[in-house]
């Protein structure tokens, strides 16, 4: 009867590429750099996009890249689950190791990457996988979040009498909702109640 739904991509102009084209576009894109000799910052959370950064890194370029220490934990933890990243180097003074290195993205910054620069003697070329747009560096849209039309085809085969909308674009997203679809729609944070069958009263 009503659906609760995290809405961070609501907006029609967050939609992705199938993540092969992705992939395909960000090799492109690394193969190109390391050709240059030039040495590639990947951001990746360090749960889930880090794994992937590193699986598809090996798959589609054949590096071994360097990784944060806490991604290095992250990706055994998921390698003891069964799942099969590929090799790649725990980030400990070995930077010449590989010329790739995957770190979370809250580490990136200006003074980073001069740094990198300044102690490898080379051009440091950086890009993050994410779905959000308009950030300082080269952004690869790779998300665990639902696109927009993710989120309309969900709601659509819920067929719920009503929509809750939460978190990032929930306004905007409860309206089209209501425009698209023709489901009732409001964002779960316009008004103070704590309890579910609060709003549907």
């Amino acid at each position: 009867d009503t659906l609760l739904i995290e809405t961070t991509f609501g907006l029609p102009e967050y939609t992705f590429p199938p993540r092969e084209i992705v992939y395909e576009e960000m090799m492109r894109w690394l193969h190109n750099s390391t050709s240059k000799n030039h040495f590639v910052v990947l951001g990746g959370y360090s749960t889930g996009k880090a794994q992937e950064l590193t699986k598809i890194v090996n798959e589609f370029a054949g590096v071994h890249p360097l990784v944060h220490s806490r991604i290095f934990e992250q990706n055994k933890i998921y390698e003891k689950s069964g799942v099969k990243l590929g090799s790649y180097y725990n980030l400990n003074h070995n930077m010449n190791d590989s010329n790739v290195l995957i770190v979370p993205p809250h580490y990136i910054d200006e003074s980073l990457l001069k740094a990198l620069e300044h102690q490898l003697h080379k051009k440091v070329d950086c890009a993050i996988a994410t779905g959000w747009k308009g950030l300082r560096y080269k952004t690869f849209p790779l998300s665990d979040h639902a696109d927009f039309n993710g989120l309309l085809d969900y709601v659509k085969n819920a067929n719920p009498k009503t929509v809750l909308t939460h978190h990032g674009f929930a306004g905007e997203f409860a309206s089209y909702v209501q425009r698209r679809l023709k489901i009732p729609a409001r964002p779960l944070g316009e008004a103070s109640q704590t309890m579910l069958h609060e709003y549907n009263s």
